[in-house]
């Protein structure tokens, strides 16, 4: 064999190599639904919301299937579709939970389909009306229990559901208070918080504050950074209805997990308080969230008050980047801001600098190893601030386990176990009968 002939065989055999291992590359499972981050999380979001009736995983994968990358009318048109779908399927079934479980179903989707939708495209008053009614028909055939309340708030109103336990001892164990962050709605908290907590036997009020889904499209009022005055008005809301409950945990969610801290600065009403997920400034998941060469850049120029500089920066980025450009669209309409640029000036009062030192109260911090929206110093900062707290509790998640992700998103039962041991742990006469 000569010199050549040799080589051209290894060559080969190199090559051959290479491509069985492509091979069996391309035969391993994937962990991402769509290459683009916030397609991929916004669809994650709804799958983990599966254990608690919020998706059935065959719907979900017909969905992503006719969607393309980046494509937000796709988003709309299939989460929509299979919202109606389900929502019809719910017509023709007679057993109660089943047309139950169906209509929760399709309020997820329902709420889904209009998440990238324009504030100002009038499809999303359609879906956010469905997602609101198929979501009560739901409770109703399910049998669950909920009394929906106005909170006089301001001279307007906010809105609440309080979610009572019928269980042994219901009585006797904290009320559980939750609130979203800066996309959730009061339907979606059914997952993330009234369902685990009626299972373990906890009466549950949550809440929509000022920025949040229907009162932001009804009664049109921003978001403030001022936690406090809507939880003080939700809490005298229940309290004129059912009585001042012995021990309140407050639990909040994504920009909650600052909100909800914030909160319990101030009232003092709170005994407990869950941040899903900590976050100490909501300024800096701007920068964070910039390009990693350009991060020194952006900062300087809000520092330096270049807006113009500033505003054009951040068109760029929305251009390329569809989270970006819901954020800022999402951002001039909850917190009433105009331009691009200004969403730097409209987060920078939500922050707990000066604000954590405050709280006295218990306080679990959850935490995602590889959160995209928030990078691991805010969680030090947010544990350092936590100085006069009567216990701090942190528990965090790594990619092996699946919760890597924003707020945990994929493996809400494991985060609901540990959640519930806190509660029992920091409360112990939550034993009681």
């Amino acid at each position: 064999m000569t010199t050549n002939t040799r080589f051209i065989g290894l060559g080969i055999l190199a090559s051959l190599t290479a491509l069985v291992a492509r091979l069996r590359r391309s035969r391993s499972g994937s962990e991402r639904f769509f290459k683009d981050q916030h397609f991929h999380y916004e669809t994650l979001r709804v799958v983990a919301h599966t254990p608690y009736g919020g998706a059935e995983i065959g719907e979900v994968f017909s969905i992503v299937g006719k969607i393309r990358e980046g494509n937000t009318e796709d988003w709309y048109r299939e989460w929509y579709a299979m919202a109606k779908f389900v929502e019809h399927k719910a017509d023709s079934i007679n057993d109660p939970r089943g047309k139950g479980l169906a209509l929760m179903r399709a309020q997820n989707y329902y709420r889904n389909s209009e998440f990238y939708l324009s504030p100002t495209d009038p499809r999303r008053d359609d879906t956010f009306a469905n997602s609101a009614r198929t979501y009560r028909d739901s409770l109703n055939q399910l049998g669950i229990e909920f009394h929906e309340f106005p909170v006089p708030y301001e001279g307007s109103q906010l809105n609440a559901i309080y979610y009572p336990s019928r269980a042994d001892g219901a009585g006797n164990r904290p009320l559980l208070i939750a609130h979203g962050g800066y996309d959730s709605t009061l339907e979606e908290l059914y997952f993330w918080f009234v369902a685990p907590a009626l299972e373990r036997g906890y009466s549950i009020l949550t809440f929509s504050g000022p920025g949040q889904d229907s009162v932001i499209r009804h009664q049109g009022i921003p978001f403030t950074h001022e936690w406090e005055r809507p939880t003080t008005a939700a809490i005298d809301a229940y309290v004129s209805r059912f009585g001042q409950p012995e021990t309140i945990v407050l639990l909040g969610l994504s920009l909650g997990g600052l909100l909800a801290p914030r909160a319990a600065a101030f009232e003092k009403r709170i005994d407990g308080v869950v941040a899903f997920d900590a976050m100490y400034s909501f300024q800096d998941t701007l920068f964070t969230n910039m390009p990693t060469p350009a991060q020194p850049v952006v900062r300087w120029l809000y520092d330096n008050d270049h807006s113009r500089a500033l505003n054009l920066v951040v068109q760029l980025k929305a251009r390329v980047d569809v989270g970006a450009a819901w954020g800022v669209s999402n951002g001039q309409w909850v917190m009433n801001f105009q331009g691009h640029g200004e969403i730097f000036n409209a987060f920078e009062p939500y922050h707990l600098e000066g604000i954590a030192e405050l709280i006295q109260s218990d306080v679990l911090l959850l935490w995602g190893e590889d959160d995209h929206f928030v990078d691991d110093d805010q969680l030090t900062r947010t544990q350092v601030g936590l100085e006069n707290a009567r216990s701090v509790t942190t528990k965090s998640y790594s990619a092996y386990e699946g919760g890597k992700e924003h707020a945990q998103t994929g493996i809400l039962t494991s985060v609901h176990a540990d959640i519930f041991d806190w509660i029992h742990q920091r409360f112990p006469r939550t034993e009681s009968s």
